[in-house]
């Protein structure tokens, strides 16, 4: 494989593309439009088990869109063989009807534990909790890229957002202690950066947020909102584990400062559509390190928007800095792992420095598992079947 610059990454980026075995007994030609398809992937052959995704524990047996996936054991498998002969892997997307499987004894695990459902689940003699902190940042995003922006009254024309210290202001009127153990039950951990403590590019120098409502007000006054202004903070219904309930305890926050919050929620169906047409000033949303590191999540979340360039996929606030787009180009192509990690963490310092964003907490992946079962939990909140086995 020829690379066009040194990609310190690649094999981490390479995990993340699906593997398909070829199920024509011959070798493909590679073209550059179908990679040698020949129309041999067709979403039929997925759907009845004849193309299965994976060369890896298991293999797809059926799979029915929306209702069930049906895998069985891969004998052809090379490593350690998988636990069980079969899984079955049931969509459940409510919350209650997850819970009731679990406690109901139809199902082994289910994943995003809702968290008013922990206490439940911990109490019983028959489950367990697998969690662990995970990479997914949860954030408010402020609009920085028009002027004036489509929520915000009260301040003759102008976009508030583009003003760091009122950024600054949105960031200590937050309390994030608060929001992880009352709202998040314990399951969050606070964060003051995008990447999370124990993962690559981390940096330990930046202090945490104070929660100081006062010197939140002297901000907004500094910056010319004594009286502050009205917005509309924008979340989705359906996306985070209890993203809504965070949403309303930002709202009742930013109150406290003197602005004039109204919250508004869509379903993860139009949501994001309406933050890509940048219909929000100031919304919720999150980005994990997909591929274990934080060169990924940074790029994607404060990198420059350039969708042709694949920079700035999460950064629908249009935060952009030279500087901070400087230090990931260098990353991108510096294969000395202490040179990368400090161009890594100078990034990260200089978004905080910015005021990019503003970070909430990095959300704990939760599954609930019935005792004689292990499951691993992972920090990419990835549903990883072949770790499932009996105690």
């Amino acid at each position: 494989m020829d690379t066009k610059k040194p990609d310190p990454n690649l094999l981490r980026s390479l995990s993340n593309i699906g593997i398909v075995e070829n199920p024509t007994g011959r070798t493909l030609a590679y073209d550059d439009k179908t990679c040698g398809n020949d129309n041999w992937l067709d979403t039929a052959g997925f759907n009845n088990g004849k193309v299965s995704p994976g060369i890896g524990h298991y293999k797809v047996k059926t799979f029915t869109p929306d209702v069930e996936i049906a895998l069985e054991r891969n004998e052809q498998y090379y490593g350690t063989p998988a636990a069980y002969d079969t899984v079955l892997v049931k969509s459940l997307p409510d919350n209650s009807a997850r819970i009731a499987a679990l406690l109901g004894g139809s199902v082994d695990v289910i994943n995003a534990v809702p968290i008013n459902s922990i206490d439940s689940i911990q109490s019983s003699d028959k489950l367990h909790l697998s969690s662990m902190p995970s990479t997914l940042l949860i954030f408010l995003l402020p609009d920085q890229g028009q002027e004036p922006t489509p929520k915000v009254s009260g301040t003759n024309g102008k976009n508030p957002f583009l003003d760091p210290r009122v950024r600054r202001a949105l960031s200590l009127a937050i309390n994030r202690d608060e929001i992880a153990e009352k709202i998040m039950g314990g399951m969050a951990q606070p964060a003051s950066q995008i990447i999370v403590d124990g993962i690559f590019g981390h940096n330990p120098t930046l202090e945490p947020y104070p929660y100081d409502p006062q010197e939140a007000k002297r901000l907004l006054a500094e910056a010319g909102y004594p009286n502050g202004f009205s917005l509309t903070l924008s979340a989705p219904s359906d996306r985070y584990v209890n993203g809504a309930q965070v949403a309303q305890a930002v709202t009742a926050m930013l109150s406290q400062i003197g602005l004039n919050v109204t919250l508004e929620t869509f379903p993860l169906s139009i949501y994001f559509t309406k933050a890509s047409a940048y219909e929000f000033s100031l919304y919720l949303a999150g980005a994990a390190a997909d591929t274990g590191e934080g060169l990924s999540q940074m790029i994607n979340v404060v990198g420059t928007r350039n969708p042709d360039r694949g920079w700035g996929g999460a950064n629908r606030g249009r935060y952009s800095s030279p500087v901070t787009d400087k230090f990931l180009e260098e990353a991108q192509s510096t294969l000395d792992d202490a040179k990368r990690e400090e161009l890594l963490r100078s990034a990260v310092a200089q978004s905080r420095k910015d005021e990019a964003l503003v970070p909430l907490y990095h959300e704990f992946g939760v599954w609930g598992v019935r005792n004689g079962v292990h499951f691993d939990a992972n920090a990419n909140l990835t549903n990883i079947f072949y770790t499932a086995r009996p105690e």
